[in-house]
């Protein structure tokens, strides 16, 4: 129960005749009277929050006692805390007081799997889990501080927490509803970092953990954000009703972190030294670095190949490598405002749906994300073991969608489930393997698509977010995934009317032999879905090297076709990870030039909407990342944007004007960056850059070559 007669001073408390304290109590009050002046002055709405740096408490060596207590039970702590605070009448009505400890040593931070099982042997002790948000209730709202007052002798006593009062005078407690504080609550579920590929639920629900949020920090994080939460175990009695989002079996643990701090983890970027990769990887460094510096920007692209090459000796074609190694440099970089990425600011053009969902959610902005669709006959093993490679080691996460539990793919909201310990309803967002693959690379199979799933997947990445229920931005799912779709042509239907189809995207119905293959794949997974990849390569069957690589590898005579030169992989992914921490490049003048006057024509000939400019400027934008420059160029950059755009025409059956003759070339071992510098040459040539001057002075003679 509340005395009355302490002294407003920590130190003097025992000294003018007070109530006997704890030696757990004295060290607290010897710790807080060594704190700055002004810490224990509320902050804003009455809460005071203690930061708890724990190695340099450690270090310091001046409350031992309070250390260790703080590790085992840091909820007995803030309790002292709270006691010491009310003897020296420092504690407000109404105020709330947490403790927020930080800089764990590395033993005490742990994975999800480790974190579950170390809190069922000590489940008050103090422990960081950091793992991703698979899951966030609603804002809910709990009690933080209550009073009770005794029906016999009328003393009030406060509780801050969840426990019941102590009894007093054998009589009845009420509890003064005046009195209650009432804090904003949530709960969300962590997963492992990196989620396994396609594990069953039973798997992902052992993996996942139950953490509770309270005061400011509900609400701090958003499914799909990489988190470090510091707390507390606390048993809630394995409510068998609790299920893993996602899971097929409850939750039977019966235990859930109490968090006292929660700090949202940011990607790292690549080493400070590139001389901590190692020699093998100095080659490849510096042939990377060489290549950046030279004149020619197709020399990167050429040695970037190389080094991948090296990386991941796979039998694909050119375009297919060019590909992942674009999406692979933009995967997790954000978005651009949507006014800068139309380098047409005049033209009048209806507003895509991309657009409209992305300004109805306040993003205003277009993704710098590439998704690129792979199709092939038939399932290629080849094709597939490359996608898994690259997306395991280009990308610093990956996550394969699997066909075994579909409705893990996208978010969707649970309205029944009921927060453990508080025992209140609340819906549930829970983000699905869409939300665990961001910000890396979610792999998507025809074999484990429908169409209903495919376009909620198309809307909500063109929209940015998966909102699932409006104006609460708790339950707002993040998008910031790419996508990396292989297509089996013998999972598309071979007929059937296209399912809302735009202009040019669905082109070639007249197509001899009935529907084109862009039309197949519109009819069996919408539009939605297939616009929003922003590059279609059409893979031929296995070449006869690439049986080699097999049949050496399941023979034993050299290693899997997957494994290549660990130098060159550790090189490559120090580039691409350098080229992800990069801000997004900018037009120059030619590359504007070349990208307005083929939109223009593209507009022309096939009723193009801006979407496809938005399109282009990405996959530019994209290379130019891959080359580490500021600026995008021309060439390559450009001019590899139309190449992809054409790529998809030819796939819908069109005739595009310019690439189909470098693609001959290309088939016939010519140089990648040279049909990409005649392409451009034939653009300019053709739509009159430079020349007549029809989209003003673009011309960049360093890239170009001077004009005739």
């Amino acid at each position: 129960m509340e005395g009355a007669g302490a002294e407003p001073s920590l130190g003097g408390a025992a000294a003018a005749g007070a109530q006997p304290t704890e030696p757990l109590q004295e060290v607290v009050e010897a710790w807080l009277a060594g704190l700055p002046e002004g810490t224990l002055l509320p902050q804003e709405g009455g809460l005071l929050r203690l930061e708890v740096e724990i190695l340099e408490l450690a270090a310091s060596r001046a409350h031992p006692q309070l250390l260790e207590v703080l590790l085992e039970a840091p909820e007995r702590v803030r309790q002292t805390v709270l006691a010491a605070l009310t003897t020296a009448n420092l504690l407000a009505p109404g105020q709330r007081v947490w403790l927020r400890p930080r800089q764990l040593p590395a033993p005490f931070q742990l994975g999800v799997p480790d974190a579950v099982q170390a809190l069922r042997c000590a489940p008050g002790a103090l422990l960081a889990v950091h793992g991703v948000v698979t899951a966030a209730t609603a804002l809910l709202q709990q009690p933080v501080s209550r009073a009770f007052e005794c029906a016999v002798c009328a003393r009030v006593c406060t509780l801050h927490g969840a426990g019941a009062p102590p009894p007093c005078c054998g009589g009845t407690l009420r509890e003064v509803e005046q009195a209650r504080v009432m804090v904003p609550a949530q709960v969300i579920f962590l997963a492992e970092d990196v989620p396994l590929a396609s594990a069953p639920s039973t798997q992902l629900g052992g993996s996942t953990m139950v953490v509770h949020l309270a005061d400011d920090l509900a609400g701090r994080a958003h499914i799909g954000d990489r988190v470090l939460a510091t707390g507390s175990g606390r048993f809630y009695g394995g409510a068998a009703g609790l299920m893993a989002p996602g899971a097929h079996l409850p939750l039977t643990l019966g235990i859930q972190l109490e968090a006292c701090n929660l700090e949202v983890l940011r990607p790292q970027g690549p080493p400070q030294h590139p001389f901590e990769l190692g020699a093998a990887a100095q080659p490849h460094l510096t042939a990377l670095a060489a290549a950046a510096r030279s004149q020619d920007g197709s020399a990167s692209l050429e040695a970037a190949l190389q080094v991948l090459d090296a990386a991941l000796p796979v039998a694909a074609s050119p375009l297919l490598k060019v590909a992942v190694l674009l999406s692979a440099a933009a995967a997790g970089t954000g978005g651009t405002p949507v006014e800068a990425v139309d380098p047409l600011a005049a033209a009048e053009d209806p507003e895509p749906q991309a657009l409209v969902l992305r300004r109805q959610a306040g993003a205003g902005c277009s993704r710098n994300q590439v998704n690129i669709m792979l199709t092939a006959a038939a399932p290629e093993p080849h094709l597939q073991r490359f996608l898994r490679a690259a997306a395991a080691t280009l990308c610093d996460h990956s996550v394969a969608a699997s066909s075994a539990d579909p409705k893990r793919l996208v978010p969707r909201l649970d309205q029944k489930f009921v927060a453990p310990v508080l025992g209140v309803a609340a819906p549930l967002a829970i983000g699905g393997q869409l939300a665990e693959a961001a910000p890396g690379v979610l792999l998507l199979s025809s074999s484990c698509l429908d169409t209903r799933r495919a376009i909620a997947l198309g809307q909500y990445v063109a929209a940015g977010e998966a909102a699932l229920q409006p104006g609460c931005p708790e339950l707002c799912v993040p998008v910031e995934t790419t996508l990396w779709t292989m297509v089996h042509e013998q999972d598309l239907s071979k007929s059937g009317r296209c399912i809302a189809a735009g202009a040019g995207a669905s082109a070639g119905a007249d197509a001899p032999g009935g529907l084109s293959l862009t039309e197949r794949i519109i009819n069996r997974f919408s539009h939605p879905f297939f616009s929003q990849h922003d590059i279609l390569v059409v893979a031929g069957p296995e070449t006869e090297d690439e049986v080699d690589l097999m049949v050496d590898a399941i023979l034993g005579a050299r290693s899997a076709p997957s494994v290549g030169d660990a130098g060159a992989l550790r090189a490559l992914q120090h580039h691409l990870a350098a080229a992800r921490a990069a801000p997004q490049p900018a037009l120059s003048a030619g590359a504007t030039a070349l990208l307005s006057a083929y939109f223009l024509h593209l507009r022309a000939l096939e009723g193009a909407q801006q979407s496809a400019l938005a399109s282009l400027v990405r996959v530019a934008a994209a290379s130019a990342r891959l080359r580490r420059s500021a600026e995008v160029a021309a060439v390559p950059d450009a001019a590899l944007a139309v190449v992809f755009l054409e790529e998809k025409l030819l796939a819908a059956g069109r005739s595009p004007a310019f690439w189909p003759r470098w693609r001959a070339e290309l088939q016939h071992c010519t140089p990648l960056g040279e049909c990409m510098r005649g392409l451009a040459e034939d653009v300019a040539a053709e739509l009159g850059i430079g020349a007549s001057g029809c989209c003003g002075s673009g011309w960049d003679a360093g890239l170009w070559g001077p004009e005739e």
